[in-house]
């Protein structure tokens, strides 16, 4: 099972409450940054295939989400920055997976954090890096009713039969822990939606593999935003849908093996 570290009621947070897996002597580690309106208990059975391979798992709750704390208004940078923090209290990390929102906060992790506590490893889930004046609206909606609405898992199970018991669990808890004033800040903040800049950033020899949905269920990434970057490896996963870590884990532990060659 996973060791939790929440937050204490009242108290500032200096290190983002977080979940592990594994054995934190281990020499490889690695840290997994969940989407919106998600928490650390959504990867894991990534981090559970992980550890089996010889991780030290961080996964910490984003500000706003699961155990972390409340703000009255989030941006980015802010987030970005909490988490750049959370690194220098782990040491080194050989490998940095982010799904969805968690995946462009990885990216801009890669610009600040110093060489010393930079991933070379990286593994990006459908990331949304653009999205047009329609989806941008559409998203917005739906992620503001999963913060307000209760969501059950025989909800997601109903919309997602791929996912287990276990995920829709973990989602439905996701939903109602996540702040509804994260949602409204960031996409007030962002409209339009566009981070395709940050791929122009990434340090040299970084290995990124980015895991993209399927087309045809969904995706958000489209790999023609990935062409005229020849170190990064894209994949689209058949019949998959924008939640990775809940349908086809086995592809991410696959990819880490293989970024580990």
């Amino acid at each position: 099972m996973p060791r939790s570290q929440p937050s204490i009621p009242g108290m500032p947070n200096t290190v983002l409450p977080k979940s592990v897996w594994g054995c934190p002597s281990s020499p490889k580690r690695a840290v997994l940054i969940h989407g919106l309106t998600c928490n650390s208990q959504s990867w894991h059975r990534v981090a559970h295939g992980l550890a089996a391979q010889g991780y030290f798992v961080v996964a910490p709750d984003l500000p706003g989400h699961g155990a972390s704390s409340r703000s009255p208004r989030y941006s980015f940078s802010s987030i970005v920055k909490e988490v750049e923090q959370h690194f220098a209290t782990l040491g080194h990390v050989d490998l940095i997976i982010g799904h969805s929102f968690g995946a462009l906060v990885a990216l801009a992790l890669l610009q600040s954090l110093r060489s010393a506590h930079r991933p070379s490893r990286v593994i990006l889930l459908d990331p949304p890096l653009e999205f047009s004046s329609f989806r941008y609206s559409q998203f917005f909606q739906i992620f503001r009713d999963a913060t307000r609405r209760a969501t059950t898992p025989e909800d997601y199970r109903e919309a997602f039969p791929n996912w287990t018991r276990e995920d829709a669990a973990y989602k439905s808890m996701a939903d109602a822990t996540c702040d509804p004033a994260i949602i409204d800040s960031l996409f007030e903040e962002n409209n339009p939606w566009s981070f395709s800049h940050l791929l122009r950033h990434v340090p040299p020899k970084t290995k990124i593999t980015v895991l993209a949905a399927d087309p045809s269920c969904g995706a958000l990434f489209r790999a023609e935003e990935a062409i005229s970057h020849p170190f990064i490896r894209t994949l689209v996963l058949p019949r998959c849908t924008h939640w990775v870590p809940q349908e086809n884990p086995r592809a991410i532990l696959q990819a880490a093996m293989e970024l580990e060659s």
